[in-house]
């Protein structure tokens, strides 16, 4: 079942289901947590409802949000809350897996990302967020080149 929730009292609106796309207190606290400047490109890797998003442009509306998940249906309630919210010019959602590297935006795309991946044991979810399990994040954004190379 949809249902819909508010940030904070005035803030923006998020639509997520019942059941996998629940927010859950980690997705809160990544919302939180990131740091982004004005006019900055965020991408959020596995963005689920796209709830990190709306929480970053509550505290910076003059970035720019790409959500990528490789669900349907969450990408879909994503799209739903951006345009509820008037943010469909601030925040594009891709349904794309992460491991096809054609699917993604070109290297250099973004300036900060940001990921909640699922912290299931390997091979126990319902999708396999990385096909290289032994990388770190940054190693995984590093070797697809989805972030410029800052020294």
């Amino acid at each position: 079942m949809e249902r819909w929730d508010q940030l904070y009292t005035g803030g923006y609106r998020f639509c997520f289901g019942d059941g996998a796309f629940k927010p859950s207190t980690d997705t809160f606290l990544l919302g939180g947590f990131a740091q982004v400047r004005r006019g900055e490109r965020v991408c959020d890797l596995g963005a689920g409802i796209g709830l990190p998003g709306l929480m970053l442009l509550s505290r910076e509306p003059e970035v720019h949000i790409t959500d990528i998940d490789i669900d349907e249906a969450a990408c879909a309630l994503a799209r739903r809350s951006a345009e509820a919210n008037g943010l469909a010019d601030r925040i594009c959602i891709i349904q794309a897996d992460l491991r096809r590297r054609e699917q993604l935006p070109p290297g250099g795309s973004f300036d900060v990302c940001v990921a909640n991946p699922p912290y299931f044991p390997p091979h126990t979810g319902r999708h396999f967020a990385l096909v290289y399990p032994f990388l770190s994040l940054v190693s995984f954004l590093k070797k697809f080149s989805l972030f410029p190379n800052k020294q």
